[in-house]
């Protein structure tokens, strides 16, 4: 959604640039002004959702974010809203986390004593940012997280949930 954001005003903004007649550019300002008062702050989720794309993460959701607060001329503490993300993105994790995984740490679901998750299973938000994944040409999202979620189970599943929420709210806003 973010990325899609951007290029909306990149369009705004280079066809306002390009273009000289002054009526074509009220226009498009007024566009801009409106779009400001919907897309000036993004909603966590959004955020969210690019710090769960393994290509973007926190630097990336830093840098897309500067680059469209720079195209809209908007003074915005980008440093401060990704961190604010990340701390939600935490919470998120220790939530899921009972959810997904009620039984304490060297709890049996089999029934022998031993655990049968294992560690990797308990894998977070820190590891996430600095795991390198691997990506293909074709890279699909979900595919990648149903790839990972025995590794990072409990960010596969706030990963699924934060893309089809992001999904279904650019479908109510576009349709």
């Amino acid at each position: 959604m973010i990325l899609e954001c951007i290029k909306i005003i990149c369009t705004i903004k280079q066809t306002s640039l390009a273009n000289p007649d002054a009526a074509v550019k009220r226009l498009l300002d007024n566009m801009k002004v409106k779009w400001c008062a919907y897309f000036t702050e993004f909603p966590p989720i959004y955020a969210i959702a690019a710090i769960l794309d393994p290509g973007v993460k926190l630097k990336g959701l830093t840098n897309l974010l500067t680059f469209y607060y720079q195209q809209l001329d908007v003074q915005f503490d980008v440093p401060y809203y990704v961190n604010n993300c990340k701390r939600i993105l935490e919470r998120l994790c220790e939530d899921y986390g009972a959810v997904i995984q009620p039984q304490p740490i060297g709890s049996s679901m089999d029934g022998s004593g031993s655990s049968s998750s294992s560690s990797s299973s308990n894998i977070g938000i820190g590891e996430y940012l600095t795991y390198r994944f691997e990506t293909e040409e074709n890279f699909h999202i979900i595919q990648c997280w149903k790839n990972h979620s025995l590794k990072f189970p409990v960010l596969a599943r706030i990963a699924t949930d934060s893309c089809n929420s992001c999904f279904n709210n650019c479908l109510r806003v576009c349709f």
